[in-house]
């Protein structure tokens, strides 16, 4: 049996402790850093193994899209505290995670989310980022910060229902295709990770405050929402806001709880930069 190591996180209020090898602490500690914590009373407790190779570790063998069979065990401490589970897998793909435990908690109830960038402007106001994988949000969104914005969240917009606030949600930022290629002296230099994705290939993983420079921002209710989408020039037209894929548990939850009516939706080529996408959007606003 290969050694063993534990590591505490918390997500929003629900900690879990999880059980796991030695290489999945330092992975957990770059991927969720902000996250990590010294947890006495746990809600979950969670257990990661590489079922094919225990010692390798479950979050190599997930970055690397390996194929090799992993296994992850959600065990609750107490009656109300969450919802176990038990899946082998080789792709996450179709598995909930528990980093955070949006289905495996109470957050199920509490929290909806959708993929999106979410970045504060200079102004104070939030603007959410939607649109298909690949089209540009997370470039787009560190363009924004490039004029004077801060990130709140690059890959998922979490919603408290209660409050409408989106969470501040940090994690390392993926670049690929070009935006890795330029980002290469950077990653020479700062710690990282890198992952595969079947679309675009090689994907580096670097953390925000080594590619911004800062921390993310608080986040709060969202004032406008783009929806960023290709053609064949570029353009921009206000609609009401498309309805967009929800991950969440609570009866009755309707977007326009928590966003806008009206969304901004601005038409970029292949070939147009993040920068100017960015001043784009701030022009139109």
């Amino acid at each position: 049996m290969s050694h063993r190591s534990t590591i505490g996180l918390e997500f929003f209020g629900v900690r879990l402790k999880v059980s796991c090898a030695p290489t999945d602490v330092l992975d957990i500690r770059y991927l969720y850093s902000e996250f990590v914590a010294d947890v006495l009373e746990a809600d979950l407790l969670v257990d990661l193994t590489c079922v094919d190779w225990p010692s390798r570790g479950f979050f190599s063998s997930l970055l690397a899209k390996d194929g090799l069979a992993k296994r992850l065990v959600i065990k609750p401490t107490r009656a109300g505290s969450g919802m176990a589970g038990d899946s082998t897998f080789s792709d996450w793909s179709d598995i909930p995670s528990p980093f955070p435990p949006l289905f495996h908690s109470n957050l199920w109830l509490r929290f909806a989310t959708t993929p999106g960038a979410v970045v504060r402007l200079a102004s104070g106001a939030l603007l959410l980022l939607v649109g298909a994988n690949y089209v540009g949000k997370t470039s787009t969104a560190i363009a924004l910060c490039g004029l004077g914005a801060e990130l709140v969240t690059d890959n998922l917009a979490i919603f408290d229902i209660e409050t409408t606030n989106v969470q501040t949600y940090e994690t390392p930022l993926g670049f690929r295709r070009d935006s890795l290629r330029d980002r290469i002296p950077l990653f020479d230099s700062r710690e990282h990770r890198t992952t595969v994705s079947p679309d675009t290939g090689l994907v580096g993983l670097l953390a925000p405050i080594d590619v911004l420079g800062g921390h993310n921002a608080a986040g709060g209710p969202v004032d406008h929402v783009v929806v960023l989408r290709r053609g064949d020039g570029m353009g921009s037209s206000r609609r009401p806001s498309p309805d967009l894929p929800w991950f969440t548990g609570k009866n009755g939850f309707s977007q326009s709880q928590v966003l806008p009516k009206t969304s901004l939706i601005i038409t970029t080529t292949n070939g147009t930069s993040p920068d100017a996408t960015a001043k784009f959007i701030l022009d139109h606003l």
